[in-house]
């Protein structure tokens, strides 16, 4: 997995959002640009799934690959989480040890996931 140097935050914009701020934080680009790389509003209206993460970060240049065995620890890329205290699933972008939610703020890990009562689903990371 590539590693990647820092993290430009950038906080989602409306109630579904969360895949766009995250891949733009990932790939390093605006949150606009990332948004026309999904060619669609749903990320806007309803979220959107994996695939469609995966295929707007192929419009930009890069590739995904799914994980379900991670590190937290070590491991950066689009986390899934659940937890009852959220309407749906959501993501946050995990970057070795930290957590950067897509409020802008900046978490340990442990604290997150226990603030929360989340569990981690999956782990997107970028390839090459």
């Amino acid at each position: 997995m590539e590693s990647i140097p820092y993290l430009q935050i950038v906080p989602q914009r409306h109630t579904f959002d969360c895949a766009v701020a995250c891949l733009a934080m990932l790939l390093g680009r605006d949150y606009e640009t990332t948004l026309l790389a999904f060619n669609s509003l749903a990320p806007l209206v309803q979220g959107v799934r994996t695939r469609d993460i995966k295929r707007a970060a192929l419009v930009l240049g890069s590739t995904l690959r799914f994980n379900r065995k991670f590190n937290l620890e070590t491991d950066t890329g689009i986390l899934a989480v659940r937890s009852a205290k959220f309407a749906t699933d959501h993501l946050v972008v995990l970057k070795e040890g930290l957590i950067v939610d897509t409020d802008a703020t900046v978490w340990e890990t442990d604290v997150y996931l226990q603030a929360y009562e989340a569990q981690t689903l999956s782990l997107l990371t970028k390839e090459g």
